[in-house]
């Protein structure tokens, strides 16, 4: 964002823009309050109407205050609902989601609780214990390891695909992860990136790898998340099922 978008964004136009559409359809009736206080106030001068002054004078008056009134009404309710909010932990339920044309099979992540940002790393397990390194899940489109999940929002990890240019005889799982940031110098300027990257691990003899998917949330969530699945490579592609005993 330059810097020019940054004084439009604090500007004091937009603060205008904003408070109008605090007042929301009530600005248009606190405008036809003032505009008929108005109205009346001058035909009682020009005596064309008779009615008391204190009329017209309470109409603009409660014009006047009404506006500040709402725009503050809605500001608090807006303000105690994100309080809500901060103090209700992250809660996820992991499904898996059923289908991927693109071979890549999917985590569905949502979010139940109250907003987070969340991290995902997976291990290969072997009769439940732990049996090689962890490695982050990549978030799909992003190579970031951490996304922000609102509540009653979903986000997807890339968890596995085949690696098709592995030889027949000897099958790849493409465990899809991120690598570490890289920074690229040129002679014009230098700029930051990440790459993606893919972790393989060899498929056994019942074509079976056995992994736990690992997500944790700051602020932490109210109940840990460690689902096993259990990875299935066959020549006609993979697909994961759900290991029993998992918690999420």
């Amino acid at each position: 964002m330059s810097e020019h978008d940054d004084y439009a964004k604090d500007s004091p136009w937009a603060s205008l823009q904003a408070y109008v559409v605090a007042l929301g359809r009530w600005g248009w009736v606190v405008v036809g309050e003032i505009g008929l206080g108005v109205v009346g106030a001058v035909l009682d001068v020009a005596h064309v109407t008779h009615f008391p002054p204190q009329a017209w004078l309470t109409l603009i008056l409660t014009g006047l205050i009404a506006p500040p009134f709402i725009a503050f009404h809605k500001l608090r309710l807006k303000r105690n609902e994100l309080g809500r909010e901060a103090t209700v932990k992250p809660h996820v339920t992991v499904s898996i989601e059923p289908s991927w044309p693109d071979g890549v099979a999917r985590l569905r992540i949502e979010n139940k609780g109250g907003k987070g940002t969340f991290s995902a790393c997976a291990q290969r397990m072997l009769h439940g214990c732990p049996n090689g390194p962890e490695w982050d899940v990549r978030w799909e489109g992003s190579f970031s390891r951490q996304q922000q999940i609102s509540k009653n929002d979903h986000r997807f990890l890339q968890l596995v695909s085949m690696d098709w240019t592995a030889p027949p005889a000897r099958p790849l799982a493409k465990f899809h992860t991120v690598e570490k940031e890289h920074l690229e110098s040129s002679i014009l300027d230098r700029t930051e990136h990440k790459i993606s990257s893919y972790y393989h691990q060899v498929v056994p003899d019942n074509g079976v790898i056995e992994i736990e998917v690992r997500i944790v949330s700051d602020p932490e969530l109210s109940f840990p998340c460690k689902p096993g699945y259990l990875v299935h490579l066959a020549a006609d592609g993979v697909s994961i099922t759900e290991k029993a005993g998992g918690s999420q």
